[in-house]
Formats: C-alpha cells, sequence, structure tokens
C-alpha cells in the first residue's frame, strides 16, 4: 500500500517527540502573549488556540491536552489577577477560563478526530487501488505465474509488507502444499536472506500460520511472532527483525489451492478491513486459478477430440482406402487387355489420391507424433514444407537433443510455430524463416524469426486473430509469448517454456 500505518505501542522518541512540541508551542505561545499584553486588555487566551490545534494535529490527543492545561496554567499565573499565583478572585476569570479549557477540549478532540478521518480515508483508497490493481492484473494476466507475481509485487509495493511468498497445492494424489518459486522482497539489500530461510522447508500443516489459513480459509495473523508458539517455525525471520505476519488463502470456489503468507518488520495489529482485502485478493487470485483449471480441462478435452479424429482417418478410413486400392490394382491387372482397363486405372489412381488426402488431413489434425521426440520432427516437416508450397526458404534449427513427454505441449507448440510461420508468409513478405528449438536456463525455448517487413509495417497487428491464437496458446501450457520486432528487420517470436511445463500430462 502506498501509507503505511504501523498500529501499536508508539516508540519512546516518537512520545517524547510528540510532547516536546506541545511543550515548545505552549512556551513560545506565552512568550508571544507577554509581548503583546502592553497592547492587548483582553482576550489573550485566544492567542493559546492556534497553539492547541498545532499541538493535537502534530501528536494527537494527548499533547493537545497537554498544550491546554499548560495553556490554561500560564494564563491563571502571569495574566490573571493576583499575578504570580494561581488563586484566581473574579467570577470573569473562572469564566473565561473554563470557557477556554472547553473550546480547547472541543478543538482537541476534533482535530484528532478529522485527523483519523482522513488517515482512514487514506488507508481506504489505499486498499481500494490495491484491490484494483490486482483485479485488473488478475483479469489481463495470460498466466497464473503473471498474477502471482503481479501480486506479490504490489503487496510489498510502498507498505509495511516487505516479504511475501506463495504456497501451492500439488497436483493429486499427494495434494501437499509446498512452497512455490514465487516470492517478492521489498528490500532485497536488507531482507534477501529471508528467502534462503524459507527453502529448506517443507509443510508442517499447523506449524506454519499458512497451514492455520489452509485448514481454516480464513486469513490468519499473528502481530507479534516472538511471543507466538509459531516463533520457533519462524527462527530466520525473527534474526531479520521480522515481527508480523499474515497469512490468507487462494481459493477456487470453496476449495483452497494455495496460500500467501506475508511479512512486516513492525508490529501491525490486525484490521479488519485490512483482513477483508487480503481475502479479496485471495478469492481473485482464485479466479485466475480457476480459469487455468478450465483452460487445461478444455485443452484436455480438444486434444483427446483430434487424436480420436487422426487415429479415424488414418487407420479406419485410410486403411479402407488402402483395401479398396488393392482391390483396384487387382482388377486392372485382370483387365489389361480388355476396354475396362483405363476405367479401372482411374479408379486406382483415384483412391491412391484419395488416401493420400486422408493421410494429409490426419497430419494436419494431430501434426506431433505422440512420442518425446514428435515435436522436433513436427518442426522439421513444417519448414521444409513451407520451403516447398511457399517458395520461402525456411529452416530448422535444433542445437541439442529436445525431448517434450507431453503430447499437448508438444502440439502447441507446434501450433506456436505454425501460426508465426504463416503470418510471416501472409503478413512479412520474408525471403527467409528460421525456426529454432533450444534449450534454456528455464527450460526451452521455442523462436521463429523472419526477415520480412517486420510489426509495424504490417496489414496485421499485434492484437489480430492469430496473435490471440498463440497467446492462449502459451498461455494454456505455462508459457510466456513474446512478439516483437527482430534486429536488422523482420519479426521474432519467442515462446519461453519452464522445464515443470513439459512433463508427462
Amino acid at each position: 500500500m502506498e501509507v503505511a500505518v504501523i498500529l501499536g505501542p508508539m516508540k519512546p522518541r516518537g512520545w517524547i517527540l510528540r510532547y516536546s512540541v506541545a511543550l515548545a508551542i505552549s512556551i513560545v505561545t506565552t512568550l508571544l502573549i507577554l509581548g503583546l499584553k502592553p497592547v492587548l486588555a483582553r482576550g489573550l487566551m485566544v492567542l493559546y488556540i492556534p497553539g492547541v490545534m498545532i499541538s493535537t494535529w502534530y501528536g494527537g490527543l494527548g499533547p493537545g491536552l497537554l498544550a491546554t492545561l499548560l495553556s490554561v496554567g500560564a494564563t491563571a499565573y502571569l495574566f490573571l489577577d493576583p499575578a504570580g499565583s494561581f488563586f484566581i478572585q473574579s467570577a470573569d476569570d473562572i469564566t473565561e477560563l473554563v470557557v477556554f479549557s472547553f473550546v480547547a477540549l472541543l478543538t482537541s478532540i476534533l482535530n484528532t478526530a478529522q485527523k483519523s478521518a482522513q488517515q482512514a480515508l487514506v488507508e481506504s483508497q489505499a486498499d481500494v487501488r490495491l484491490v484494483f490493481d490486482v483485479t485488473r492484473a488478475a483479469n489481463e494476466a495470460d498466466t497464473v505465474a503473471q498474477a502471482f507475481r503481479f501480486a506479490l509485487r504490489r503487496l510489498c509495493e510502498g507498505g509495511f509488507w516487505i516479504y511475501a511468498h506463495v504456497y501451492l497445492l500439488t497436483p493429486p494424489p499427494k495434494e501437499t502444499l509446498l512452497l512455490s518459486g514465487f516470492f517478492h522482497v521489498a528490500d532485497e539489500a536488507r531482507f534477501g536472506a529471508l528467502r534462503e530461510g524459507t527453502l529448506h522447508r517443507s509443510f508442517p500443516g499447523k506449524e506454519l500460520l499458512a497451514g492455520r489459513a489452509f485448514d481454516s480459509g480464513r486469513v490468519e495473523w499473528v502481530d507479534d511472532l516472538s511471543a507466538d508458539p509459531l516463533a520457533p517455525a519462524y527462527e530466520p525471520f525473527l534474526r531479520e527483525g521480522i515481527r508480523t505476519a499474515a497469512a490468507f488463502p487462494v481459493k477456487v470456489g470453496r476449495e483452497p489451492v494455495g496460500v500467501f503468507e506475508c511479512f512486516a518488520p513492525g508490529p501491525v495489529a490486525r484490521r479488519d478491513s485490512l483482513a477483508a482485502l487480503l481475502e479479496v485478493i485471495g478469492l481473485e487470485l482464485g479466479q485466475v486459478v480457476g480459469r487455468r483449471q478450465l483452460q487445461d480441462e478444455y485443452s484436455e478435452a480438444v486434444w483427446q477430440q483430434q487424436r480420436v479424429i487422426a487415429q479415424e482417418l488414418h487407420d479406419g478410413l485410410g486403411q479402407q482406402l488402402t483395401g479398396l486400392g488393392f482391390m483396384s490394382q487387382s482388377l486392372t491387372e485382370k483387365l489389361k487387355t480388355s476396354e475396362e482397363e483405363k476405367s479401372a486405372s482411374r479408379i486406382t489412381e483415384g483412391l491412391k489420391n484419395a488416401l493420400e488426402h486422408i493421410r494429409g488431413l490426419a497430419r494436419g489434425v494431430f501434426p506431433v507424433a505422440p512420442d518425446s521426440e514428435g515435436l522436433v520432427a513436427a518442426l522439421g516437416q513444417l519448414a521444409e514444407s513451407t520451403s516447398g508450397t511457399f517458395r520461402v526458404a525456411c529452416r530448422f534449427d535444433c542445437p541439442r537433443k529436445i525431448l517434450v513427454d507431453n503430447p499437448q505441449v508438444a502440439l502447441h507448440l507446434y501450433r506456436i510455430a505454425q501460426e508465426a510461420v504463416t503470418n510471416a508468409v501472409k503478413h512479412g513478405r520474408p525471403s527467409q524463416i528460421s525456426i529454432l528449438l533450444e534449450a534454456a536456463p528455464e527450460g526451452i525455448r521455442l523462436v521463429v524469426v523472419d526477415d520480412g517487413i517486420g510489426l509495424g509495417k504490417k496489414n496485421g497487428n499485434s492484437h489480430g486473430s492469430g496473435m490471440r491464437i498463440m497467446r492462449y496458446r502459451a498461455a494454456a501450457i505455462g508459457g510466456t509469448l513474446r512478439i516483437e520486432d527482430a534486429p536488422g528487420g523482420g519479426t521474432r517470436v519467442s515462446c519461453l517454456l519452464n522445464d515443470a511445463e513439459r512433463g508427462p500430462g
């Protein structure tokens, strides 16, 4: 959040400073009144009101009351008869002191209430901005990773949370909550060691705040870890000065699928509004996870249907045409000397063409063989067919052996490359296209580069249907897609896939 409000015991230095300011203002006001006394017969106490207001605005109700008491005491001792004594004889003077005390007290209370209201308004506006930013990012994110990283950064951005990380539920049948690779540190130089202190931890249930939040499905909060039974589990955090921790679940429907855990160096009292804010963020992020699950289920259904269609075309209709072709060839041999030989030959040739067409359709529906080396072979075939069909030099490079065990991932990567090549040929007017599949530190990278006219001069743009399809396919497999101008001209399309996303489906 953009305004950090640390609620809890006031530090000694802050307490001394607030009351010292009230004392100094009262002394300065008294000296000012002493200087003006010769020219002012009545109404001297009115000059103390601004001092009381300033003391209240700066320090709060306590310093405002101190300024009020000092003003009454100074007036009684210095400016009312008899001077040099706190004994007051005149009823008018007593009435003036009572009225001043009432006005000063009311002023202090009103100023304190106004400042609290302004502070609450600023906090609520910051809360609304935080929820709005996270909601917008969740709706616009292509992947769960993008949404989680933005939420972590936004939570630690300009507020009292300085470190946050995410636990995620592993797939069935184990379904164990484990620390993920998603985290954010607001001050790497000061708090960078916090991440190292958590990497060795598995999930020990309610020994961590995240376990409580996962089991309860609600926001869990500890405003002083050092005095909590959880302290031993958070020893690395306590060594770095962490005192407050909060955890909130990420839920798909009513079921938690992960937990965000946040940490602050100072004591932060739980506020219902802040807890509700964290709960809303968890629900918004749950919507992203839910959409990803639906995408996975949809992709699985489409992939299964494509496989069935391809198999039926190749093994069903293809086998029948093959059998009819043999029969037709046999019939042609028998009719070799008769007038019907030409008709039989045409039937045989037509069956051969139909069989090739069916096999082409099968390859188009499911172009990647369902094995770990199928993607490499399919991309090589794509480059070869592009060169032959469009008269554009297209080459495929794979510097080292790349295995993709998940057939769905392989098919999506192939379709991304196919769409990028098609866009280049249709809109870029290139003379050369390069398809590259290579190993990267994070996993594998697919790159399609052309030397055409580039993005800015194409008839289409980065928001066209082809671009949206590629972005959707990349998001469906957890990849990161980049579409940009290539160095030296042309367009570069790259999809970076994490190692964790290309395993068995």
